[in-house]
């Protein structure tokens, strides 16, 4: 019976939250006012043993576009964000990245309880030569067809299409570098994540 009605309740709340979409009473927008998350100039972060300074597999280079500096191992929990971190700073057409922390900072409401905190936020160069900020989630695939990544996947796909409906009146603007003209939100299982993460992002961009 718990479970019957959590589904039903989710089904409830995932109806409500997309009717207030339609009508422009949730959006999903960057705003610089004093109800939208700020980045830190800086934040703390604890430590054991000796600070390891996360360096770059293909080439054995420190990264070099983090948002903080220093851009230490400790800010991955697994290989896969390590792995993903590393990637992401060797691409031409990034600009900066940041490892996101959990319950602390950067997070998205959907239409359940619980905030998501996506583990990535980057700022890329599009083809166009304007700027493109993207939210993403890597996941390992043992955790796929999860009941916490099939809403997580459902509610990025949902966030990306309701940034990009020019129907809904932007509220503000939030300026990171330069000026973003896109949010994308994605989600990427281990495996061929690479790839399935350079087609979109960095497939057509020019080293």
């Amino acid at each position: 019976m718990r479970i019957d009605l959590e589904t039903e309740r989710d089904r409830l709340a995932q109806s409500v939250f997309e009717t207030c979409v339609a009508k422009g009473q949730v959006e999903f927008r960057l705003r610089a006012d004093a109800t939208d998350y700020e980045i830190l100039e800086e934040f703390a972060l604890e430590l054991s043993g000796k600070p390891q300074p996360l360096v770059r597999d293909d080439d054995g280079k420190l990264v070099e576009k983090s948002l903080f500096e220093p851009a230490l191992t400790a800010l991955t929990d697994s290989g896969l964000e390590r792995d993903a971190a590393c990637y992401l700073d060797s691409q031409a057409a990034l600009q900066w990245w940041h490892r996101n922390v959990a319950k602390s900072q950067y997070g998205l409401q959907g239409w359940k309880r619980n905030k998501v905190y996506p583990d990535f936020v980057f700022a890329r160069l599009t083809e166009q030569g304007g700027q493109k900020l993207v939210v993403l989630e890597p996941k390992g695939l043992h955790l796929a067809g999860s009941g916490d990544t099939a809403y997580k996947q459902a509610l990025l796909q949902r966030l990306t299409g309701a940034f990009a409906d020019e129907s809904l009146v932007p509220v503000g603007g939030l300026e990171l570098v330069g000026q973003a003209q896109s949010v994308v939100c994605d989600l990427v299982f281990d495996g061929d994540w690479r790839g399935t993460l350079n087609a979109p992002q960095f497939g057509l961009i020019a080293a």
